[in-house]
């Protein structure tokens, strides 16, 4: 199994993360596994199209991180 700090967990982009990479998915290009592939027990992803310091001034970036961290029931655990 890779590690995140596999190469080929990453492809071609403009100096950011590549969605596969982001999400740690597994399928490494493999056009037959249909469905995301990850260790990730992921509840919600929400890609926006920023660099990474971009994301500080988006609007939906923030309201909807406020919204997350304050109306969102955290898990039983």
């Amino acid at each position: 199994m890779p590690t995140f700090d596999d190469p080929s967990l990453y492809g071609p982009g403009d100096a950011t993360v590549p969605r596969d990479s982001s999400v740690a998915d597994e399928r490494f290009g493999d056009p037959s596994r249909m469905w995301l592939d990850t260790p990730i027990a992921w509840t919600n992803v929400t890609f926006l199209a920023d660099d990474h310091i971009g994301l500080t001034s988006n609007p939906y970036f923030s309201n909807n991180t406020l919204f997350i961290l304050l109306e969102t029931e955290p898990p039983d655990g």
